[in-house]
């Protein structure tokens, strides 16, 4: 069909620079029928920095590309400095990054199997994987300082971490690195999935190159059959077999828990994963709660050294760059969660946010309070009364608590009623809070301080006379009651705080600093940063 575009081409570093000349003149050649035949202008892009063809492009377009053929061009690259390798990009307590290890961690970042990050842009890029790499060389250092590899605890994750070396070396091998993946694929991921893609049509220029992102998921898709077939083999051949049996305090205890082929740990094992991970196993089976264990990984990493994984330079080499690799994943991780308990178990409100929160934020209540004399008339009712009989003991104890209130109306205090009569009694200075929607709170919004209740109140095992001697609106709670609360929800919002953004905190605690100056003469090619 004459408006179909041509085949996208990405050229990458190490490639000919007569080869780049020669396709994209080939492909831009191809092009030029569509321009004049087509009725509308054919959907083809060439990205600005990463030489993509792209779909949805403009005549203009077309006829740029056409002439960017015959012009020299620098292949892209995705990390370039005008400042020598040894320069200093960033600095922390007790460490530096250059410039020559952060470009030598992007290129291995795009090459790595697997494994995939993307930026918005180049500059997004380089900002982000200084910090990331300095967060990281904080937490191993912390983790050699606190000589957690050397623990007892470490030695049964280390166990899993090498099993686990040996699964992703298979997965390449068996799996990811047997699958080809064309240009044409990686775009019509991009398209038909809108990832990378603008409205427009044409490749959003993310760090380090939309393609790469088009490639990955579509090798993983391709993958995806061949991966689940090698673990569905590791499975059948090596199942993993978990006692579910409760976990023995004794450390010293050598009793097999868990087997895959030749691979086991002890109860003491996973007791020990226990310590290490600061989670709860009440049983053998609950090591699926451990965040490194996967049973697949286990049986993959047998069904690895079935097929000589152990044995050859090749598969001594992959495992061992993952083992090394998963080594100081791990590490930091567990340093990560430590490092944050300790801030938080450290941590005390100052002060200052402590009132800051009770004046601007803390919504606790307290009813109307209400601080009265009652003069109390007893229900006097024998033991085993019908209720019939009680009804009427009642009765009789409100119509004389009614009396007394007209007595009093009269001028006759509480003292004199209760010297004129030895049943009653007399509740001084008692206090309550009253809720605004109960009858009470009505009857005591009628009455001004001093003033008795022109009814009787029930309670106190009887009818009350009540004297309001004063009464205090609805309040905050005052601080001194509520001050523990405030603490656990400031200290429960210092946690989340914590949590967020834990890179970020790392790189305040540890006072990290960055050379913007130098970051901003980086590019993905010579010239393209400030020079």
């Amino acid at each position: 069909m004459c408006c179909d575009p041509p085949p996208l081409v990405r050229f990458g570093t190490g490639e000919s620079p007569w080869l780049f000349h020669m396709l994209l003149l080939k492909h831009a050649v191809r092009a030029l029928p569509i321009f004049v035949a087509c009725p509308r202008p054919a959907a083809i892009r060439r990205h600005p920095v990463t030489g993509v063809w792209c779909r949805r492009a403009s005549r203009i377009a077309v006829l740029t590309v056409a002439a960017a053929a015959l012009l020299p061009g620098a292949l892209p690259a995705e990390c370039y400095s005008p400042d020598k390798p040894e320069t200093v990009v960033g600095r922390w307590d007790g460490g530096t990054l250059t410039v020559g290890q952060l470009c030598a961690k992007i290129q291995s970042m795009v090459a790595t199997p697997r494994t995939l990050a993307t930026f918005v842009t180049y500059e997004n890029m380089y900002e982000n994987v200084t910090k990331q790499m300095a967060v990281r060389s904080i937490l191993l250092a912390e983790a050699a300082k606190a000589k957690l590899a050397d623990s007892p605890e470490w030695k049964p994750a280390l166990k899993l971490l090498e099993e686990q070396a040996f699964a992703e070396a298979l997965k390449d091998a068996e799996a990811w690195n047997k699958i080809a993946v064309t240009d044409d694929e990686a775009v019509d991921f991009l398209v038909e999935h809108g990832e990378g893609i603008g409205k427009d049509g044409a490749l959003i220029a993310i760090a380090p190159d939309p393609m790469i992102q088009g490639r990955f998921w579509a090798r993983t898709l391709k993958s995806e059959p061949a991966l689940a077939e090698l673990i569905k083999a590791a499975v059948a051949q090596h199942p993993v077999k978990v006692d579910d049996k409760p976990l023995k305090a004794d450390p010293d205890v050598l009793e097999t828990a868990l087997t895959c082929g030749t691979f086991t740990l002890t109860q003491a094992d996973i007791a020990a994963l226990g310590r290490l991970y600061k989670r709860t196993l009440p049983s053998c089976s609950y090591i699926q709660n451990i965040p490194i264990y996967n049973s697949e990984t286990l049986s993959l990493g047998q069904l690895a050294r079935s097929k000589g994984y152990a044995d050859s330079a090749a598969g001594k080499a992959a495992v061992a760059e993952y083992r090394a690799k998963l080594r100081d994943d791990t590490l930091a991780q567990i340093t990560r969660e430590r490092l944050l308990e300790q801030w938080l178990e450290s941590y005390t409100p100052p002060e200052a946010d402590i009132r800051a929160y009770y004046d601007n934020e803390w919504t606790g209540m307290v009813d109307p309070l209400l601080e009265y004399d009652a003069l109390v008339v007893p229900v006097r009712a024998e033991p085993g009364a019908t209720e019939a009989e009680r009804n009427r003991a009642r009765d009789a104890a409100k119509q004389k608590a009614q009396m007394l209130i007209e007595e009093i109306s009269r001028g006759r205090s509480f003292a004199e009623l209760k010297a004129a009569d030895a049943d009653l009694q007399i509740m001084a200075g008692e206090k309550r809070a009253v809720r605004e929607e109960t009858p009470l709170f009505g009857a005591i919004a009628q009455v001004a301080e001093g003033g008795v209740l022109s009814e009787p109140y029930e309670d106190f095992g009887g009818f009350c006379v009540m004297k309001v001697r004063s009464k205090a609106p609805r309040q905050k709670l005052p601080l001194q009651f509520v001050r523990g609360a405030i603490i656990g929800d400031l200290k429960f919002r210092y946690n989340r705080s914590l949590h967020n953004d834990v890179n970020e905190t790392i790189l305040q605690r540890y006072r990290f600093s960055k050379d913007d100056n130098v970051l901003s003469r980086l590019g993905p090619e010579k010239g393209a940063g400030k020079q």
